[in-house]
């Protein structure tokens, strides 16, 4: 079995002890189907002929009933329209937008844009998302799909084929919430097979933290904590809170985690506080560090922006071999934010790649604050 040092997590702030956000609901079933493939896109094109077929012949119009809604939302600005035609005699159908309400669909793994509920009377109706193709950053168009929340009990994914103009279109014969999803998050979360998707480069958070990260290659985002919770950081207290962990097991390659660390104040009621350090202190504390366990192998400051700054830390650990405790390699990046407060990025590997070192750092110093 692989053992990591451990001073590391005393001394490099690499832990925490704050817990996950996750669904209280119980024996929620997550399940979900394989993105479309080109036959699945032709059935796609044989079902909805068929249904228009079928729907004129017992339609006294012969023609659908067609429903728009133009989407604009600030925090989730990916899905600009959504339309509906529903085929066939109707009664009232509607479609709305339920982002911040319907809690569970707005915290979907991956979600892209809003999402979208829609009550429908009537059995045949089409489905259509309209993308705004420069606010999906870096997530190709290629990987999104559609699920829908079935009640908020199980996610599947549904049949649906990329259009013309940016749009997405799926075929629907019931009630429920439907949304986009970036396939890589989505199945990276469950464990699923993400080899032959692409890559996207970057990843947002926001909550009380707005900041774009180029993430390598392996690693997949999930999690988010809610609340702020004191720990021990070297050999007084602060406040963290997760932003984001790897949801990968514990023989993950290459492991990464983002907090946010505060300095406690008389409302935390913090025992034992962190005195308030100046973000150039913090960083030549933590390059002056010596240790038997580990060496410091580079270290670099940077300009995030105006006002803040930037610093990478490469920490080598050499291991015992005798003591069965590996080699491993910390990449530490700290993010300046207020006077207050910073954040935390690391990356740990076992072994001393030098080209994961490089992708490594590349990724550090990819962070930037969004709107701030």
């Amino acid at each position: 079995m692989k053992r990591s040092v451990a001073v590391a997590a005393a001394l490099l702030c690499l832990t925490s002890c704050g817990k996950t956000v996750t669904s209280s609901e119980p024996d929620r079933d997550i399940t979900a189907a394989a993105p479309i493939s080109v036959s699945a896109a032709d059935s796609y094109e044989e079902s909805k002929e068929d249904r228009e077929s079928s729907s004129s012949e017992g339609s006294s119009e012969g023609y659908p009933s067609s429903f728009s809604l133009d989407i604009n939302e600030p925090d989730a600005p990916q899905i600009t329209n959504v339309s509906l035609e529903v085929y066939g005699p109707t009664g009232v159908s509607s479609i709305e937008n339920v982002f911040g309400r319907d809690v569970l669909s707005s915290g979907t793994v991956g979600l892209v844009g809003c999402p979208i509920s829609v009550e429908l009377e009537g059995k045949n109706a089409t489905l259509t998302f309209t993308v705004d193709p420069d606010a999906l950053g870096d997530i190709p168009f290629t990987n999104l799909i559609v699920l829908k929340s079935g009640g908020g009990k199980s996610f599947d994914s549904i049949q649906f084929k990329p259009e013309k103009d940016n749009t997405i279109s799926c075929l629907i014969d019931e009630s429920d919430t439907y949304m986009l999803v970036d396939a890589y998050q989505w199945w990276s979360c469950w464990g699923g097979d993400v080899s032959g998707m692409e890559h996207e480069t970057g990843f947002t958070v926001g909550e009380d933290f707005d900041f774009r990260i180029t993430l390598p290659e392996g690693v997949a985002p999930s999690g988010v904590s809610d609340y702020w919770h004191d720990e021990y950081n070297g050999q007084h207290k602060m406040m963290s809170k997760q932003l984001m962990h790897q949801n990968q097991s514990e023989d993950a390659d290459l492991r990464a985690e983002l907090y946010a660390w505060r300095y406690p104040n008389e409302e935390d009621g913090c025992d034992d506080p962190s005195p308030l350090m100046s973000f150039d202190d913090k960083v030549n504390e933590i390059s002056s560090l010596t240790s038997d366990y580990f060496t410091i192998e580079a270290a670099e400051t940077w300009e995030l922006d105006e006002e803040r700054k930037g610093f990478a830390v490469v920490f080598h650990f050499p291991g015992e071999p005798d003591r069965g405790i590996d080699e491993q390699t910390n990449i530490n990046a700290y993010y300046e934010y207020s006077e207050d407060t910073y954040i935390l990025y690391t990356l740990s590997f076992f072994g001393h790649d030098r080209d994961k070192i490089e992708e490594c750092i590349k990724s550090a110093k990819s962070f930037s604050y969004i709107n701030i």
